[in-house]
């Protein structure tokens, strides 16, 4: 049986890539090149509070609305 191997040409980039290697060439070598790990933004914990939040009033309003306690 044959080996499929994947053609030998340039790597296949999408707009998205394309686009931010446009933007910054540096970042683009970090994020998609060599993988390394963003920092979270400052807001990524008030973020993550405001959607525990909202879920666990939507869980009760639909816990009320089942007659559930």
């Amino acid at each position: 049986m044959a080996e499929i191997t994947r053609d030998a040409g340039p790597p296949v980039r999408s707009h998205s890539q394309l686009s931010a290697y446009l933007d910054c060439p540096r970042r683009y070598d970090l994020e998609k090149v060599r993988r390394l790990p963003r920092r979270p933004g400052p807001w990524f914990p008030g973020g993550t509070a405001v959607h525990a939040t909202i879920e666990a009033y939507l869980r009760a309003q639909l816990a009320d609305e089942r007659g559930e306690s």
